[in-house]
């Protein structure tokens, strides 16, 4: 016997342990095709890589001893060199079915069979992707040696028929693999249509151990064509898992908890059942992503995400400073925080910078805007529901914002308005951690840092029986006051400029306007009561419809005459000896223009209403109102 034959190199070794799978599946696909069709044939089936090297064989036990003690079995290397000439050796060489017989083998043990041989090849294009969990293009084929030395053209028919069925089973499966791996899902094709009542996992992506983070798995091939138990534990543990796939469960971004090696991981699960009857594969195909993952992907396709750092926030004023440092001391903190301050201050801003300076960083920052809501729908928008679960429920159910933040960060915007029957519901969600879809049964854990906002004073809401006290008390454990922009003098000069070079890009003009010293006067002596929103809108419009490329403050009191009136007009500031302007000096401040002053600038501007307004630092629907007042 040639010493060719028993000696496996280290490469050949390795190269069998990689194609683990195609052996399984080979062995698989065979007992089955051959049960199904009722055939008994009496022969040794033999799986080859492209050296000829001897993978696996299955056949009855006289062959097996047969082969093994002439050195053909599991192990040996059938190539020229040893063997001579025979249908494996060509066909494996050359990429093509044949059958030799007789003589035709050279080797002389074989003269008493005849050998029928068929080439298994992947698709070129899944193996140009590397899609495979296994070395796909070192596949060879597949042989059948029966004991007779008349050649059968039916049985190199079926040997054809079996290297095709495996080979289009291969490719689909690896395709499969690219495509889930592709988008992030992780997925179990489970195939229970093969006999003895075995569940056999066809399709396990890298995604899939990545998502369930198994020590004990470390490569799908360990896992492909084996049963499932091994990669999900048995019941009693994961009785959803195990029900989803007894009964075939049409599912849609269904909430599970699986439990692989006795660890257990948060997902959402999608099915999708399938039956090949032409080769004889049916089962069910389980997609799971990570909730953080989903979370990411829809919060992203929603416009749920947080782009605004600390380092985004304007503002060098005393009062601003002091906030901005305390977003650090907040996003290393899990605790609920409380933002308070009027509407237009910036809110949601300190919200994302709070996040993007913690170690949630990474994970869904997903925004609820409480008072935007129907009360009718706050509960299913926050929580999610089941298929179902109510008239005019969508088929696939929904994903609530909680569960989208979970891992996360979650910004509840406006938490005075939310009705008192939800404060109750978010109360107890707050306290324990967990909650339910709507028509749910199965409850989720919640790790989600909380973030609310509010422009009301909560302590009167709560005299007026109109906010929980409770529920302030958990949500404000950790609380930041932004201040108005009117508190924050240079600030909205320095605002400002920042809003004017946006607007110019935004217009596409080819040079960034100026704002001129009365224009900077003008914009301090504003009250601003819509804070930093108002602004942007008042300089956004006169970048856009002026197209000046001086601002002054008669062409900002243009885009002033639609708003109300302003409450505390401060006229006559100017810059102080360090050229900084501040609307807090008592000595600069007046409750309004005399009579006396308008009738002078009005005087002096020809009654040219805009130019007297600006002189006297007013806007011009406020010099009316004093007109009218003093009977001008």
């Amino acid at each position: 016997m040639p010493e060719s034959r028993n000696v496996i190199s280290d490469e050949i070794r390795s190269r069998k342990n990689c194609l683990k799978p195609f052996t399984r599946f080979f062995l698989l696909q065979l007992e089955t095709v051959l049960n199904q069709s009722g055939l008994n044939i009496d022969g040794l089936f033999l799986a080859f890589d492209r050296d000829g090297f001897v993978l696996e064989a299955y056949g009855p036990d006289e062959y097996t001893e047969c082969f093994r003690r002439a050195g053909l079995y599991i192990g040996s290397v059938w190539n020229f060199e040893a063997l001579g000439s025979n249908a494996v050796v060509s066909g494996n060489t050359l990429r093509k079915s044949g059958v030799s017989t007789g003589t035709e083998n050279a080797f002389g043990f074989l003269q008493a069979y005849s050998v029928y041989f068929a080439p298994i090849d992947i698709a070129p294009l899944v193996i140009h992707h590397n899609a495979s969990s296994f070395d796909a293009a070192k596949i060879g084929g597949i042989a059948l040696c029966m004991n007779s030395t008349e050649p059968d053209p039916l049985l190199l028919l079926f040997v054809n028929s079996v290297s095709h069925t495996l080979a289009f089973n291969i490719s689909f499966n690896m395709s499969l693999e690219l495509a889930y791996n592709s988008n992030g899902y992780g997925v179990l094709a489970v195939d229970d249509s093969q006999i003895r009542g075995r569940t056999i996992v066809t399709n396990c992506n890298s995604s899939m151990l990545a998502t369930l983070n198994n020590p004990a798995f470390r490569k799908t091939e360990d896992l492909l064509f084996e049963d499932i138990e091994r990669i999900i534990d048995p019941l009693p543990a994961n009785t959803f898992f195990w029900d989803i796939v007894k009964n075939h469960r049409d599912l849609s971004e269904e909430p599970i908890t699986l439990v692989s090696g006795g660890k257990s991981v948060e997902c959402t699960v999608s099915t999708d059942i399938y039956r090949h009857s032409s080769v004889n594969s049916s089962g069910i195909r389980l997609c799971f992503r990570k909730r953080d993952y989903e979370s990411r992907r829809i919060g992203s396709k929603i416009g749920h995400s947080a782009i605004i750092r600390e380092e985004n926030i304007l503002g060098e004023s005393p009062l601003i400073l002091d906030a901005k440092r305390q977003i650090r001391t907040l996003a290393d903190l899990d605790s609920n925080v409380l933002l308070t301050g009027e509407s237009g201050v910036g809110k949601d801003m300190f919200a994302q910078a709070i996040h993007n300076a913690g170690r949630r960083k990474s994970k869904p920052f997903i925004t609820v805007n409480c008072g935007a809501l129907p009360k009718e729908l706050i509960a299913s928008e926050l929580f999610g529901y089941t298929p179902g679960a109510f008239t005019g429920a969508s088929k696939n159910g929904n994903i609530g914002k909680f569960e989208l933040a979970n891992n996360g960060t979650i910004f509840l915007d406006e938490i005075g308005e939310l009705p008192l029957d939800l404060q109750a519901t978010l109360l107890r969600v707050v306290e324990n951690k967990e909650f339910m879809r709507i028509g749910g049964t199965e409850k989720i854990r919640l790790n989600v840092k909380i973030i609310s906002a509010t422009n009301v004073n909560l302590m009167s809401s709560i005299q007026r029986k109109l906010f929980r006290a409770d529920l302030y008390y958990r949500l404000s454990t950790l609380q930041l006051r932004i201040p108005p922009l009117r508190e924050r003098g240079n600030d909205v000069i320095l605002i400002s400029e920042a809003l004017v070079k946006t607007a110019a890009v935004n217009a596409n003009l080819n040079y960034i306007p100026i704002l001129s010293e009365d224009a900077k006067a003008y914009l301090l002596r504003c009250p601003w009561t819509g804070n930093v929103r108002e602004l942007q809108n008042v300089i956004e419009s006169t970048v856009q419809l002026s197209r000046a490329e001086v601002i002054d403050a008669d062409l900002l009191s243009k885009h002033m005459l639609d708003r109300p009136d302003p409450l505390n007009i401060m006229p006559g500031i100017t810059p102080d000896a360090s050229g900084m302007y501040s609307p807090f000096s008592r000595a600069s401040r007046k409750t309004g223009p005399e009579k006396s002053e308008i009738a002078a600038a009005l005087k002096n501007n020809r009654n040219n209403r805009s130019k007297a307004a600006a002189e006297l630092g007013i806007s011009r629907a406020t010099l009316y109102k004093y007109m009218g007042m003093y009977g001008l």
